[in-house]
Formats: structure tokens, sequence, C-alpha cells
């Protein structure tokens, strides 16, 4: 959880916007946070996989020398397209999180345990933070 946390705040540190020091998230808003962290993590674990697998099909199926010369552009551009496309995918998943907390916090009421600046000031992070993963 520190990991993310501190990504997503050097990240919206980056865009010049700043939450001030008694800034806390909501319970809502920290589960979102735990979402994106194990998306960020099933992302990264794809890119191993792909990277994986292209390799062993190129290199792992028989004699080296005659895979290597048999390895086409088109290999490489399908891998290329392959990573590509697993980052797009998780930042669509990311941002979906981002809807459903945008949501939460535009129609969270005031409560006895988050005042309206707590509510708002997190409807605030949740909108930056959707816009980072455009």
């Amino acid at each position: 959880m520190k990991n993310i946390i501190l990504y997503i705040t050097l990240t919206l540190a980056s865009t010049n916007i700043c939450f001030s020091q008694d800034f806390k998230l909501t319970e809502n808003s920290k589960q979102g946070l735990e979402e994106i962290k194990l998306k960020i993590q099933a992302k990264e674990s794809a890119d191993i996989f792909l990277g994986i697998g292209v390799f062993y099909s190129i290199f792992g199926t028989g004699p080296s020398l005659k895979q290597a010369y048999s390895i086409s552009k088109k290999d490489w551009s399908l891998f290329g397209e392959a990573i590509v496309a697993n980052g797009k995918i998780a930042k669509a998943s990311i941002r979906k999180v981002c809807d459903y907390q945008i949501f939460h916090h535009s129609t969270m009421k005031k409560s006895e345990k988050y005042d309206k600046k707590t509510i708002r000031s997190n409807l605030k992070f949740w909108k930056t933070l959707k816009g980072k993963f455009k």
C-alpha cells in the first residue's frame, strides 16, 4: 500500500495540486487504492508472462541458431502491441476504479466519521488521479 500511495503522491505532486496536511483518505478511498495496487501488480505480472512466452516461443522450441534466423519483425511488433494493449487495459481498469470513487464521494453525505471537507478533498483526489490515467 505504501508504494502505491508514494507513486500516487508523486504523480499528484507533478500536477502542482496540493492537498492540505490534514488530508485524510476515507475507508472507501483506501479500498480503491488497494484495488489500483492489485491492478498494477496484475499488469506487471502479465507483462512478465508475455515476455517469457515470446522468448520461449522464439528460443525454446528448437535449435537457437535456427530459430534466431526465423525471427521476423512481425514477431517483435506483435509483442510490442501486446505490451501496449496490456497497459491500455490496466489504465482503463484504473479509470473505472476512479469513476466509482468519484461517484461514491460525490453522493456521499456528511457523517459522524467524515466531514464535508474530507469528502470534498477525497472527491478532488479521485478526479485528479483519473486525469493522470488518460
